[in-house]
C-alpha cells in the first residue's frame, strides 16, 4: 500500500485530488492511503512518512519548493509532484528531482494519465503480491485485490471482488504472508482494513460484504482500525 501526503492550502483541490486517487484505487483494485496538509509546515512537523508528496507550489508561511528541498535531505527516493497555477512555477521543480507537475484547475482525465505515470516509475513499490494453486489453477493476486479471507474446512477462501479463491493452507499461516493493514475481526476471518465501509454492531462491513466480529478480537480489531484510518498501518 502506497502512502500519499496532499499538501496543499485550498480544500477544494486537497479534496478533490484525494477523491480522484480514491476513485483510481476503486478502478484498479488498489488501496492508497491518503492524508491532507493545508500547509508545508504542518507537513514537516508530522513524523508520518511517505511514498509520494503532492506539493503546492504557493503557499503561506513555507512553498512547496521549499518543502520539497528539505524532503530532499531526509526522504531521498520519495516521488515529489508539484500543484500550480502557473507553468513557470512547474519548471523549477525540477531542480528538486519533481517527477512531475499538474497545473490548477486539476482536470480529472490529466491527473489520472498523470498519476499512473508516477505509480508506473515506482513500480511495485508498497505492493505485497501472492501466488498460489487454487484447483487446478495458479492464482496472482495483489493484496490491496483481498476484501477478506475465510477459514473453510482445510482451506482458506480468499474472497476478492471478481472471484472467491480456495487454497490449501491454513488461516494463521495465510496470514503470515500479508501486508499489517490486514487484521483478523475472529478467528475464522481476516479483513482488509483498507476494505472497510463500517462496522454496524457485531459486523464489520467490507467491499459490501458483511463479516462477523468475534467479542475476543473486538477491542484490537477496532484499535487496529482506527490505527489504519489515523496513519495508514
Amino acid at each position: 500500500m502506497l502512502r500519499i501526503a496532499i499538501v496543499e492550502d485550498e480544500a477544494l483541490y486537497s479534496s478533490q485530488i484525494k477523491s480522484y486517487i480514491e476513485e483510481y484505487g476503486r478502478k484498479k483494485h488498489r488501496i492508497f492511503f491518503v492524508r491532507i496538509f493545508d500547509s508545508a509546515v504542518s507537513l514537516l512537523d508530522s513524523d508520518f512518512d511517505f511514498d509520494i508528496y503532492f506539493l503546492d507550489i504557493q503557499m503561506p508561511q513555507l512553498s512547496g519548493m521549499d518543502a520539497a528541498k528539505k524532503l530532499r535531505s531526509t526522504h531521498g527516493d520519495a516521488v515529489i509532484a508539484f500543484i500550480t497555477s502557473l507553468r513557470s512555477y512547474a519548471i523549477e521543480g525540477y531542480d528538486v528531482g519533481a517527477s512531475d507537475y499538474i497545473l490548477k484547475p486539476v482536470e480529472p482525465d490529466v491527473f489520472n494519465l498523470k498519476f499512473a505515470q508516477i505509480l508506473k516509475r515506482i513500480g511495485t513499490k508498497g505492493e505485497t503480491s501472492l501466488t498460489f494453486t487454487s484447483g487446478r489453477s495458479t492464482v496472482r493476486l495483489n493484496a490491496d485485490e483481498i476484501i477478506y479471507l475465510e477459514s473453510s474446512d482445510h482451506f482458506t477462501v480468499y474472497h476478492t471482488e471478481d472471484a472467491d479463491f480456495n487454497r490449501r493452507i491454513s488461516l494463521s499461516d495465510a496470514e503470515k504472508e500479508l501486508p499489517a493493514y490486514f487484521a483478523r475481526c475472529k478467528s475464522s476471518f481476516i479483513v482488509n482494513l483498507g476494505r472497510v465501509d463500517s462496522i454496524s454492531g457485531d459486523s464489520v462491513i467490507a467491499g459490501g460484504n458483511s463479516v462477523s466480529i468475534g467479542r475476543v478480537y473486538k477491542k484490537d480489531f477496532i484499535n487496529r482500525l482506527e490505527r489504519y484510518m489515523e496513519c495508514g498501518r
